[in-house]
């Protein structure tokens, strides 16, 4: 039976993402093609295979004695995956032009690996009154003490009534604009028909 054999392993870029996913293809094929029933140095050989040419450059820095896959897994974990800064790891601001939608969806993301457990909730909420870009709600969501579902129910509503406010003043002008026009028209052709009395 043939399986997708996993990409290597990629060290430019974002190398954090590139060793999760790198790292869990690795996971599901050992599964699929039970290579974890395998002996270790089979094992072994068959992930520094696949970590291609620039991966294995890497392993080859690495002082290990006892060779496994999770020895392996752990010393590239270590070079790939940063330390933690607690702070800087949910700390997001909204973009001028970014929907509240995306800004909630990126703040849970980002909060999710910090593992704050039952503060987490607490900490969505200052993130979002902190880092809102509509300083008008900012102030608005300050004065108040909301649980986070209102923040959210708060945010869409305004967000959604600065989008019927765009929709309308476009409008406004274009039918104004129109009834302008249409005026002008009339008064033109009134003057027209005045003169041709004359």
């Amino acid at each position: 039976m043939e399986f997708n054999r996993p990409a290597s392993l990629k060290l430019t870029g974002n190398i954090n993402d590139n060793f999760k996913t790198f790292k869990q293809e690795i996971e599901v094929y050992f599964m699929a093609t039970e290579t974890y029933k395998k002996p270790k140095e089979v094992q072994v050989a068959r992930l520094l295979n696949l970590l291609g040419p620039d991966g294995l450059k890497l392993f080859n820095t690495f002082k290990i004695e006892d060779k496994s896959i999770e020895t392996i897994f752990k010393c590239l974990e270590e070079y790939c995956v940063p330390k933690k800064n607690v702070v800087m790891e949910h700390y997001r601001k909204q973009n001028e032009n970014e929907s509240f939608e995306k800004f909630y969806a990126d703040l849970r993301e980002l909060i999710k690996s910090c593992e704050f457990g039952e503060a987490e909730e607490t900490l969505l909420c200052s993130q979002i009154v902190l880092g809102i870009h509509d300083k008008d709600l900012q102030t608005k969501l300050l004065r108040e003490d909301l649980p986070l579902p209102k923040i959210i129910k708060y945010c869409q509503a305004v967000e959604q009534a600065e989008m019927h406010r765009r929709v309308v003043q476009k409008e406004s002008p274009a039918h104004m604009s129109n009834n302008i026009q249409h005026h002008v028209h009339i008064k033109v052709n009134k003057s027209v028909m005045l003169i041709n009395k004359i």
